[in-house]
């Protein structure tokens, strides 16, 4: 089903505007020997809105299962699946601001957790990091590249997940988007158990996945089986 206003002002989409001010923190070092997928990744940043200035800090990922869309005031502009996901963003929000305030550069991300950790414990039995971390060591240009490719199939896929077409092309969408992120978070989890090795920390990555997976089921049982809204 299509919905449509009529209004042929919908259609005057604006292409272009005013770029961030200032300028990235590029030094001869980094254009000499960084690859170019983080160079690349920096204009993403400023063109997103951050401080050009302040992105040579330390980098953090925030990722959770949140869902759902609230309005300034709190209220549901979309809902999530259950109540386990609806507060998971002020969660994130909180933390993105305390590293924010201490000139780190938090990113935040939202995956389909169970199928993520599942397909990614598989990347891992088979060695696919390995071949992944390998294959980026050639070249400057291969992160660059595995960028391009992800999102070329996440807009593909976005595409398909939101489309009109049946619920089997919509599913099919979401599945090629949990893939493509657990392939492309499948070399920043080697990196984090090689510094966890390397620090003599213990193995860090399954004990994570068995510990979300654990929360996940149990904010899922919860939902189903009691019908409680936890925001009242």
């Amino acid at each position: 089903m299509i919905l449509d206003s009529g209004d042929l002002g919908l259609y005057d989409i604006r292409t272009r505007a005013k770029g961030p001010t200032g300028s990235l923190p590029l030094t001869a070092e980094m254009l000499l020997t960084r690859p170019s997928g983080d160079l690349f990744g920096l204009t993403q940043d400023a063109g997103m809105g951050w401080d050009p200035s302040k992105l040579s800090g330390k980098e953090f990922l925030i990722l959770s299962t949140h869902g759902g869309i609230r309005a300034a005031d709190g209220t549901p502009v979309a809902l999530g699946y259950h109540t386990g996901h609806w507060e998971v963003g002020l969660l994130m929000q909180a933390a993105a601001e305390e590293l924010k305030s201490a000139d780190a550069v938090p990113f935040a991300a939202y995956c389909t957790i169970l199928a993520f950790v599942l397909i990614e414990a598989l990347l891992f039995q088979v060695g696919v990091p390995d071949a992944m971390i390998e294959m980026l060591g050639r070249s400057r240009y291969s992160w660059l590249i595995v960028l391009l490719a992800f999102m070329g199939v996440s807009t593909l896929a976005q595409k398909w997940a939101q489309s009109d077409a049946s619920s089997n092309m919509q599913y099919l969408g979401l599945g090629i988007y949990v893939v493509a992120e657990a392939f492309i978070f499948a070399p920043l989890l080697w990196l984090a158990q090689y510094m966890s090795d390397r620090n003599d920390a213990g193995p860090i990555i399954m004990p994570a996945a068995f510990i979300t997976l654990l929360l996940f089921t149990g904010l899922t049982y919860t939902a189903f089986t009691t019908k409680k809204d936890s925001r009242s």
